[in-house]
């Protein structure tokens, strides 16, 4: 007579097969979305770099570069200046970031804080990575995250504002 099927214990050696693989692939998985999210920190803070290079050359052809309050225009939106870069708050550095961002409970891909503390900065995150306890985000909060980027104002006419990314391995 012929046989046809698998045996219990054959189907019993596949899923201890499949477990066993299962359970190594899932560490390298969970590792390849963190790399995602620090890529694309970088590439935010490429951009931000950019843009403030983009303000900065506004400014210098306003000649406003060396002026502690001021703005330039950049594609139609009024853009607040400290020392010819962009500010750190929303009518600054968040206004000539192309980004969705939102500090409200309405998804979006971006969140951020402001800190108004000498000298001023915003903190930028991916807004699934924040645990909100309010409508809008807290600079604790976003830190908290442990995957963000600062944006720092300048604070002198020679001592141009900076943009670092901030992440852990809980990215």
């Amino acid at each position: 007579m012929k046989q046809r099927g698998f045996t219990l214990i054959e189907l019993i050696i596949v899923i201890v097969i499949l477990g066993i693989l299962a359970v190594t692939a899932a560490p390298k998985f969970i590792d390849i979305q963190s790399d995602a999210r620090i890529a694309t920190l970088d590439g935010v803070v490429a951009a931000a770099q950019s843009a403030m290079a983009g303000v900065n050359g506004k400014a210098l052809i306003a000649g406003t570069e060396a002026a502690a309050d001021s703005d330039v225009t950049v594609s139609g939106a009024t853009v607040q200046t400290v020392y010819g870069y962009p500010e750190a708050s929303a009518a600054g550095i968040i206004a000539v970031l192309d980004m969705n961002f939102s500090v409200t409970a309405t998804a979006s891909d971006w969140t951020y804080a402001a800190d108004a503390n000498a000298p001023a900065k915003v903190y930028i995150a991916p807004y699934d990575r924040v645990t909100k306890a309010a409508a809008a985000p807290t600079v604790a909060e976003l830190i908290a995250s442990e995957c963000y980027i600062t944006y720092t104002t300048a604070t002198s006419a020679t001592a141009k504002a900076t943009v670092a990314v901030s992440d852990t391995d809980n990215c």
